[in-house]
Parts: structure tokens; sequence; C-alpha cells
């Protein structure tokens, strides 16, 4: 495992606590965890989960 797994691993690790555990905008989310842009955000997180950062707070929330 290279330090881009790690990096990436950790990215998705604090987004999914960042949705389950906050309110915080996607947008927001997207800066903490180092993205420039909320799209590029969300497209990783969609390959990393399956489901958007919306679809996985809502889900995650029932």
């Amino acid at each position: 495992m290279g330090y881009m797994d790690l990096k990436n691993q950790l990215r998705r690790d604090i987004a999914i606590r960042c949705l389950v555990q906050s309110s915080d905008s996607i947008e927001k989310i997207s800066s903490h965890t180092g993205f420039s842009e909320a799209s590029t955000f969300i497209r990783e997180f969609k390959k990393w989960t399956g489901v958007t950062p919306h679809t996985y707070r809502k889900c995650a929330r029932k």
C-alpha cells in the first residue's frame, strides 16, 4: 500500500465521519478533506463508496 492509498483511505474515513456526525455542507467537508472542488470530492467519494455523499448521509441517518 502506497502513500496515495493511505491518503485516500484517511480522506474517506474523515469524510464519512463528518457526513454522519455533523451537519456540515458537502462543500465544507470537501475542503476539510483536502479537495479544492466539491465536484472532485463527490466524484472520489462515489468511487470509494458507490454512492454520492448526499445519498450516504441520507442513508446513514435513517
